[in-house]
Parts: C-alpha cells; structure tokens; sequence
C-alpha cells in the first residue's frame, strides 16, 4: 500500500514575525538615505534571506564604513557584504586629486 504525501505548506514569514527581503531592502536604503556621510545615489542594496550586499563606490573610507553600519542596524539583516570600492576624491575646480 502506497501513501502519497502531498506538502504544499506556504509560510507567510510575516505571520511569525519575519521580514521580508523588500521590507529589509526599503528600511537600509532609507537609512543610507537619511545619513548625510553615504552617497546612496552610487550604493545598491540587494537582500536574499535577510544577507544584504552593498555594492557600488565611496570617495572616503569612512563613508563605507558609515554604510555598514547603517545596513547593520536594520532588523532582519542577518549578514553582510559590502562590495564598495573607494574611488579618489577629485575637487570641483580641478585644483587635483585629495586623498
């Protein structure tokens, strides 16, 4: 006698009071939005089971540092990954490279 089991539970991470990736993603670029040391028109944010990757360039080492930090803070981030490179700073003005 066979018995097939049919196992098509859906979990509603919500429902045990999880967040989700997208949850997750908003609150990190809202925080890197809102701390005047982060460019976040040069950082992208992805989630993928609460791990966030941070990717793009900063001009100034404690700019990423200040982005970690952020990400770090945010509830449901359970790893980090940042993939920020530092790039020179160069003046308006031309007056030449600042490092």
């Amino acid at each position: 006698m066979s018995r097939d089991v049919d196992n098509d539970v859906m979990v509603d991470p919500a429902a045990l009071g999880l967040r989700t990736d997208t949850d997750i993603a908003a609150d990190i670029r809202s925080a890197l939005a809102l701390d005047y040391q982060v460019p976040d028109d040069r950082i992208s944010v992805s989630v993928v089971d609460g791990h966030m990757t941070l990717t793009g360039n900063v001009d100034w080492y404690y700019q990423r540092d200040a982005a970690e930090e952020d990400a770090a803070m945010i509830q449901g981030v359970k790893g980090i990954s940042a993939n920020l490179s530092r790039t020179p700073h160069h003046p308006q003005g031309g007056g030449g490279w600042v490092v």
